[in-house]
């Protein structure tokens, strides 16, 4: 495959950050208005139905952002060489989706200044929303400082080996680094390391207590037990790796080259790992539907019927588990992870699907009513919801291709005896990928 001019990949990004950036500022008037006219008017929220497709979408961009964090600790924290050059890339994408999961439930709340103010004014430590914020706002800190010095480390070991370079970027990363730079990069690691570490425990911890979230709400069954807090890891593990693949072969793709032979044996492993887990996320799935059935339990059954044969029928079935498991699984299973358009497709799919699970999990569990009605309740997002979530995606994808463009990630490292920002040769190999910077 010919690699692409460098003024072709300059145009071309300048126009996806261009298209991205109209995309978020469309999205983020769509907020205004919803915050000025009111949620009363512009959200489809009920008394029946408090928590829309803002509290899914919540949920789709944080799971992976954890999934991410766990992935980027197998290489510069437990020394598994296969997954390091890639802990940069994976740790600037979980940032981007924090962030982007944060936008989206602060527009779900109409006061959001109060959440900040109060969260640790008047603590509640009996919630466990409280916990879930405190512990995501402190991984979140924990995440950025991680990349940070992550960033500052390759920034040092490029000036090391170029100390003509120009960057200016690279420069202040590595301020005060001179002049005994080989001590600030390892001193850059240890921190990073410590951080993640912490990050690690964070992210784990975080996701229980956002399961949590769910499965302590007695009322509704569907939600309540000890699943949900197991399942959360195990999703978050599946979007996380589905994410980083696609990605790192995109980022390849636009570029017209073949990635180098690490990075290609990363994705082969990462298709290998994401298949072992929907299939274990299929497993799941399968008996926590046939629970409910067997069980007969009103309120979980009916929530089931909801997703099964109801209103959420097509979400279900075609969205989640066609879209998101069945066709992936059969890819991976066929290409086994050698074929470039299979680590694009299957993964592709399975983002796609998870948006369809979340969306599913957190609705259909509230459209079966306690009390005082036979009839099922109704939800359909309104279009100042729909446009958040836009906003939200938009939101996230420009700031990861602004960060994929200008930071010194470490699978973007130049290659030795090349100037900076020169295209890498290509690398033949049989079981590499071509794959793009989004941007």
């Amino acid at each position: 495959m010919a690699s692409i001019s460098q003024e072709r990949l300059l145009s071309r990004s300048n126009l996806w950050i261009a298209l991205m950036a109209a995309v978020t500022l469309g999205g983020f008037t769509a907020i205004v208005v919803g915050f000025v006219i009111g949620h009363h008017a512009t959200f489809n929220t009920s008394t029946g139905v408090p928590w829309g497709i803002l509290i899914s979408t919540y949920l789709f961009f944080v799971l992976p952002a954890s999934g991410l964090c766990l992935l980027s600790s197998l290489g510069h924290i437990f020394g598994i060489d296969r997954f390091k050059p890639i802990g940069h890339r994976a740790i600037l994408i979980a940032i981007t989706l924090m962030l982007s999961g944060f936008l989206v439930i602060a527009s779900d709340l109409e006061s959001p200044w109060r959440m900040a103010m109060y969260l640790f004014v008047t603590p509640n430590p009996t919630s466990p929303m409280w916990w879930m914020g405190c512990l995501y706002a402190v991984y979140l800190i924990l995440l950025i400082l991680e990349f940070i010095f992550l960033c500052r480390a390759e920034a040092i070991r490029r000036l090391q080996a170029s100390p003509g370079s120009t960057k200016l970027l690279y420069r202040i990363l590595a301020i005060w680094s001179n002049p005994d730079m080989e001590y600030f990069l390892q001193h850059s690691k240890k921190v990073a390391k410590i951080s993640g570490t912490a990050a690690v425990f964070f992210a784990i911890a975080a996701l229980s207590m956002l399961g949590a979230v769910f499965g302590f709400t007695s009322s509704r069954t569907i939600w309540h037990g000890p699943f949900l807090p197991v399942y959360f890891i195990l999703s978050a593990s599946v979007a996380g790796s589905s994410i980083l693949t696609l990605f790192l072969v995109l980022k390849h793709r636009s570029k017209g080259q073949e990635p180098a032979p690490e990075i290609a044996g990363v994705t082969q492993t990462l298709s290998k790992l994401i298949l072992l887990l929907i299939g274990i996320y299929l497993v799941f799935t399968v008996w926590n539907i046939l629970a409910a059935q067997y069980g007969l339990i009103p309120e979980s059954y009916n929530s089931v019927k909801v997703l099964v044969n109801g209103p959420l029928a097509v979400s279900f079935w075609a969205g989640e588990i066609i879209i998101g498991l069945i066709i992936p699984i059969a890819i991976l299973a066929y290409t086994r992870g050698k074929r470039t358009w299979g680590l694009i497709v299957a993964p592709l799919l399975i983002f796609v699907g998870t948006f369809f699970a979340r969306y599913n999990l957190v609705i259909a569990g509230q459209l079966s009513p306690i009390v005082g009605q036979d009839e099922l309740w109704h939800y359909f997002p309104h279009i100042i919801e729909i446009l958040t979530v836009v906003a939200a995606v938009g939101m996230w994808l420009l700031l990861y291709s602004l960060g994929s463009r200008l930071l010194p990630l470490e699978d973007n490292a130049p290659v030795s005896g090349q100037e900076e920002g020169a295209n890498p040769p290509l690398v033949p190999t049989e079981t590499a990928t071509d794959a793009p910077e989004i941007g």
